[in-house]
């Protein structure tokens, strides 16, 4: 005997934690975030600066094309002296276990900035 679509969905339900039983609507529907919450441009810029940690490892093998066109470094310039406190063995491991450890486990950081 085969089951029917309806029986399968409300088995799996009854599998689900109870909190989540009452997201019943399609997967693309999730939203991140309530309708109409916005997050300030300041929680915006912090929650970038994780993803800035990766591009600065990226300047260490860069230099040859800073080196030949100098006109691409410009930009750049101002994050020189912060990247290369960066390239000290070690450092962005450290804040990377730093930022996992104290930042995204910690409720009173808002939810944009714990989850970026």
């Amino acid at each position: 005997s085969s089951a029917k679509p309806s029986q399968f969905r409300s088995s799996i339900q009854s599998r689900l934690p109870v909190g989540s039983r009452s997201l019943r609507s399609a997967p693309g529907s999730l939203l991140m975030q309530a309708d109409g919450e916005d997050a300030p441009a300041l929680e915006r810029f912090i929650g970038c600066l994780p993803y800035a940690l990766p591009l600065s490892d990226t300047f260490e093998w860069g230099h040859y094309l800073f080196d030949k066109f100098p006109l691409l470094a410009v930009p750049f310039v101002p994050l020189f002296p912060i990247i290369s406190l960066l390239q000290a063995p070690f450092v962005s491991f450290a804040i990377f276990i730093a930022l996992f450890s104290f930042v995204t486990r910690n409720p009173s950081f808002s939810r944009f900035i714990r989850f970026n």
